[in-house]
């Protein structure tokens, strides 16, 4: 495995595999899956992960639960992050 990703090893999502599956019906799963991810020692490395790897994706194409946060959430920090950018004369 990459280094950069060797904190998947202790993710305490390790397992859980079908609760990060993006499901129409999702909101059960994303509870659960939330409730997995609030103590988890990598959560921070596991969000910085999915807001670099969606990029400026809109939260309909983000499916599942990464790093505490469910696809709306995370789409919402990317925007918020993006128009401070912006506001303080960088580019997106």
């Amino acid at each position: 495995m990459d280094s950069s990703r060797a904190w998947l090893d202790h993710a305490a999502c390790l397992g859980h595999d079908l609760l990060f599956v993006g499901t129409r019906d999702a909101e059960p799963r994303h509870r659960e899956a939330k409730r997995i991810c609030t103590p988890c020692e990598v959560r921070p490395e596991c969000l910085v992960d999915a807001l670099s790897t969606e990029g400026r994706l809109g939260s309909t194409a983000r499916a599942v639960v990464r790093g505490g946060m469910g696809p709306y959430q995370r789409a919402q920090l990317s925007a918020e992050a993006t128009a401070h950018l912006i506001e303080k004369g960088g580019r997106p």
